[in-house]
């Protein structure tokens, strides 16, 4: 095992420097600007602090292509192994934030067995503090509490963890980069700083269900095979 790999499993996420070049993020930075422009699908959301793109890899080619780069499913091999499901209907969104603002730290799934890699691409740089990404390292080795949410749970909710908010750490990126998530590390992200909006692309994945014999609903293969591993099921 690699030493990013055992960092990721132990500390519950990974930095990716330059997953995108400067073209790429200013490329997608304006998709994103024409589609809260000009789109009137109800995937898009306008808020004056922020715009939000629901649905994101169905809305413009470009986002697609970045979900399913060969750059990107490269560093997401290391971590799911060679079969990998873009989840569909688990973030797929894209937000620019306007104004600042600190989220709620909280887990993207209730339970670790069926958890999700968490997938965030900086199109834009969010190297102040105030405009970073939180998380409390090695957070996605609790055990499962808390309140469900409506994706997972609130770590200010837990009576459990609610007094270890303090232990969230900043992660500064730059445009392009990219942050790989344990579905159960609590993180949080931010809203735009001085230097500008704060534009991140958020994705999911996981490995192919090899216990699945049919594709699973909502999931698209990006890379590798659908296998089955289960065992045969009389039919009567």
């Amino acid at each position: 095992m690699s030493a990013p790999i055992a960092f990721f499993h132990i500390a519950g996420f990974l930095k990716i420097p330059g997953v995108l070049d400067p073209e790429e993020s200013s490329h997608l930075r304006d998709v994103t600007d024409q589609i809260v422009e000009l789109s009137s699908s109800a995937n898009v959301t306008r808020r004056p602090d922020r715009a939000r793109i629901d649905n994101a890899v169905s809305m413009h080619e470009a986002i697609l292509d970045v979900a399913t780069s060969d750059r990107l499913v490269d560093v997401l091999e290391q971590v799911l192994g060679p079969d990998i499901d873009l989840v569909e209907n688990r973030h797929n969104h894209l937000s620019a934030y306007r104004q600042p603002a600190t989220d709620r730290l909280h887990r993207d799934v209730l339970q670790w067995s069926r958890s999700i890699l968490t997938v965030l691409i900086y199109l834009s740089d969010c190297a102040d503090l105030a405009a970073a990404t939180r998380l409390v390292p090695g957070s996605h080795l609790w055990p499962s509490t808390g309140q469900p949410n409506n994706g997972g749970t609130w770590l200010d909710e837990s009576a459990t963890y609610s007094s270890l908010r303090e232990q969230a750490l900043p992660v500064p990126t730059r445009a392009g980069d990219a942050v790989l998530m344990h579905g159960q590390l609590y993180h949080s992200g931010a809203g735009a700083s001085a230097s500008g909006p704060r534009t991140v692309l958020t994705l999911a994945y996981r490995s192919v269900d090899e216990l699945a014999e049919h594709q699973p609903a909502h999931c698209r293969l990006v890379s590798g095979r659908r296998i089955y591993r289960g065992r045969g099921v009389a039919r009567v």
